[in-house]
């Protein structure tokens, strides 16, 4: 008895986990300028570099933070700045030459001034999936039996392939009365459509902005901005459904001359286009034979799919009080929002997201000294997803308040959610068989009753019959069979 192999190319999960890693470092102010008191802080994770090796995958990657503070002189001021990290994870299966793909997210952060800057402790989650595109090797058949049975399952995979894309730089003149200068600012992109034209895809979106900014009179403030864009992104090579993700790179705002009441935006978005590729495999699943006994072995595969992405934008408004014992508000420095995804279902199309924006409030107190406090706004948003069995979500946020009134702050939120869909089938896949001794049975003629969900293969492989005989001693029997269905068979 010698094996025939085939290969076949598909998409699968190898390996998913999460990790925790701690990040901690020092931020120093370019110019040498110490920070005073509390800073602002936003940061956000970027993972640099994510290779599969021999059981784990090595990561690398950064965590860019822009600091908004107060120097000596109760001047406000900003830089950026980034600590750096690398993470090597455990992942049984992995091995090099699998694709690796990570995302991070911020659990908790502090940030506090420190000699001629700031440091920063922050926690993250490390959520890593390990994919295979290594043609997988099969049971195809078995030389020397001519009465083998073969069961296949056919099930689609395929992968997201880039399609074309590149870095646009978006230009936009936004209304500003009173600001001489723009202290620091940050930025979050959605995109709302994505239309095949000739030769490309023409993109739409919304670019929200934040700022701290200084008025004519000398007093920090913060703004919110909104600029709608539209690009034409080439395609590199032809795509059925071509879809977009975008990334903001950088985002400034300028003020072009005292008393224009406009900012000149100036903002750097890489954007990429992707087609869901996909493709239907057959699977050898089982085998048997009437007349050789051996023993079918299988391994558990899981097949995925990529099914595209969707991009939600949605608008919050909240009010934040300060904690007893605060000092009294004078005037607001920045605000900070970070989102945490904690849940995820889809069920019924549709796409349920709740997680808590962990909001850090700067301000100047009426005595002249900067003061924060944090409060975590908890949120949960439905939207339209395609019949998918797994989610990845990943979110942004820009905040703003104007003013307090009293001890209170009213906080408007602009969260954005990219959601990545992919459908998963695990399939128990024929990698080999065992020989032993067959076990002879009387014969005759027999009356059998299927189990529910049965096929002709699974009746035939248990009596050690032929699958043409059992389909034509019931030609009125319809698979798959249902619970109690009386077959004839001849054995």
């Amino acid at each position: 008895m010698e094996l025939i192999w085939k290969e076949i190319d598909a998409e699968r999960l190898t390996a998913e986990l999460t990790a925790q890693i701690a990040i901690k470092g020092d931020l120093p102010s370019p110019d040498g300028r110490a920070p005073q008191g509390e800073p602002c802080c936003a940061a956000s994770v970027l993972i640099d570099a994510a290779e599969a090796a021999h059981g784990e995958v090595r990561i690398a990657g950064r965590i860019p933070v822009l600091v908004t503070c107060f120097d000596g002189d109760g001047q406000a001021f900003a830089y950026e700045s980034a600590a750096s990290f690398e993470k090597t994870v455990e992942a049984p299966g992995a091995a090099p030459g699998m694709t690796a793909v990570a995302s991070a997210v911020i659990e908790t952060m502090k940030a506090y001034a420190s000699g001629s800057g700031v440091r920063l402790e922050a926690n993250a989650e490390i959520s890593v999936r390990v994919y295979s595109s290594v043609p997988m090797k099969v049971m195809g058949g078995v030389s020397g039996i001519d009465d083998l049975e073969l069961k296949t399952e056919s099930t689609s995979t395929g992968r997201a392939v880039r399609v074309g894309g590149g870095v646009a730089r978006l230009r936009e003149e936004l209304a500003a009365d009173g600001v001489t200068d723009v202290i620091s600012c940050e930025g979050v992109i959605s995109v709302r459509e994505a239309t095949s034209e000739q030769d490309g895809v023409a993109v739409g979106g919304v670019i929200t902005v934040t700022a701290v900014y200084r008025g004519a009179d000398g007093r920090t403030g913060t703004l919110c901005r909104q600029a709608p864009f539209r690009e034409k992104i080439s395609l590199d090579r032809p795509a059925a459904a071509p879809y977009c993700t975008a990334v903001m790179r950088s985002v400034y705002l300028r003020s072009p001359g005292e008393g224009l009441g406009i900012l000149a935006m100036e903002a750097e978005a890489e954007f990429t286009l992707w087609d869901a590729q996909s493709f239907d495999v057959s699977l050898p699943t089982d085998a048997f034979s009437p007349t050789v006994g051996f023993d079918a072995l299988t391994e558990r595969t899981v097949f995925t799919r990529a099914m595209g992405r969707s991009s939600r934008q949605v608008s919050l408004r909240e009010e934040l009080t300060l904690p007893l014992g605060a000092s009294e508000p004078g005037r607001v420095l920045c605000v900070n929002a970070r989102p945490i995804v904690t849940d995820t279902v889809l069920e019924e199309r549709t796409l349920t997201v709740r997680g808590v924006i962990s909001t850090q409030v700067v301000y100047q107190s009426t005595a002249g000294r900067t003061a924060a406090f944090t409060e975590d706004l908890p949120f949960e948003t439905e939207t339209d997803a395609p019949a998918a069995d797994a989610v990845f979500v990943s979110a942004s946020c820009a905040a703003y308040g104007e003013g307090f009134a009293d001890r209170t702050l009213a906080v408007t939120y602009t969260l954005v959610l990219d959601a990545e869909f992919e459908a998963r089938r695990s399939v128990a896949v024929l990698t080999g068989l065992a020989e032993r001794e067959r076990t002879e049975t009387a014969g005759g003629v027999l009356l059998c009753f299927a189990s529910e969900g049965e096929t002709a293969f699974d009746v035939a492989k248990r009596y050690s019959v032929p699958c043409a005989a059992v389909r034509r001693l019931n030609p009125e029997a319809a698979e798959p069979y249902g619970e109690g269905e009386r077959l004839i068979l001849i054995v």
